[in-house]
């Protein structure tokens, strides 16, 4: 399996038709953050609208099943300039996720003499073009091959974006558990500016958790909304996050399976959310 999804300025994008909100998404559209994590049925319409579904049409998903990660991850670094300042970047976000999500998640330094594989890599580069098409073509080949079993299918949904300008992403699984995420390559933009750079990579990475979609219609989501003027994550992206970590929630599950539990582990990351102060 095959994702990608794109942080824009804004949302209108030729040749993407992006999934229409179902579930009861534009009762909350004007709620702040903070009035919805207070309201269970809030969170849930938020969580089920944004955990199952996938961004763009075209992806090869299984829509309404829950992927996330379920092994330890390394993420890396390769930067064109400013590697340890992009590092250090990163590692916020890292500290960010072990946090909220208990998973084993470290960061490879460039040179640091450690050999560990990474799964989430991010690119930081001025030039998109060389650097898949020049510089990591023929990796890039084999990683989609395995992936898709189509060596270009990347590419060609590459070509078909009409505005690459700041940053997005790829996440792939294994064929036989499309909802187990394996590896993820991220693209950003270096020529941007600082706070265009951190939220580059909180949105990226958060949402290469497993939590695919972006809702134009739920304005009060950092993460889940590009056309959305603020910067940092809100209480409820994170709540949202912890909700899909919660050991209870497998991945592969569905929205009536998840349902089912959902009253508990909401009031359970909530108390959290409130005791660590966020």
């Amino acid at each position: 399996m095959l994702l990608i999804f794109i942080c824009l300025p804004f949302l209108a994008m030729a040749g993407y038709q992006f999934y229409q909100v179902n579930f009861g998404i534009l009762k909350y559209a004007d709620w702040t953050a903070e009035e919805c994590i207070e309201d269970r049925k809030c969170v849930w319409t938020a969580f089920s609208n944004i955990a199952f579904e996938s961004e763009f049409e075209f992806e090869t998903t299984k829509k309404g099943h829950l992927a996330k990660w379920n092994e330890s991850i390394v993420v890396g670094v390769e930067a064109e300039k400013d590697q340890e300042k992009m590092e250090a970047l990163v590692q916020q976000q890292i500290n960010y996720l072990k946090q909220h999500t208990e998973l084993n998640i470290s960061l490879r330094h460039k040179g640091g003499g450690n050999n560990t594989k990474a799964n989430i890599i991010l690119f930081f580069s001025k030039d998109f073009d060389h650097l898949i098409y020049k510089k990591y073509h023929s990796t890039f080949i084999n990683i989609f091959k395995r992936y898709t079993g189509d060596p270009n299918y990347f590419f060609k949904i590459y070509n078909s974006i009409n505005d690459k300008e700041l940053c997005f992403a790829t996440v792939f699984s294994e064929k036989k558990k499309e909802e187990d995420l394996k590896l993820s390559f991220i693209f950003i933009n270096i020529l941007k500016e600082n706070s265009i750079i951190l939220s580059c990579i909180q949105e990226e990475i958060t949402q290469a958790m497993g939590l695919f979609n972006d809702i134009k219609q739920f304005k009060k989501s950092t993460l889940f909304n590009d056309s959305n003027e603020t910067k940092n994550l809100t209480k409820l992206d994170t709540l949202l996050l912890k909700i899909l970590y919660d050991p209870r929630v497998k991945f592969g599950m569905n929205r009536r399976e998840v349902k089912k539990i959902f009253t508990p582990i909401y009031e359970k990351t909530y108390q959290q959310l409130q005791a660590e102060g966020i």
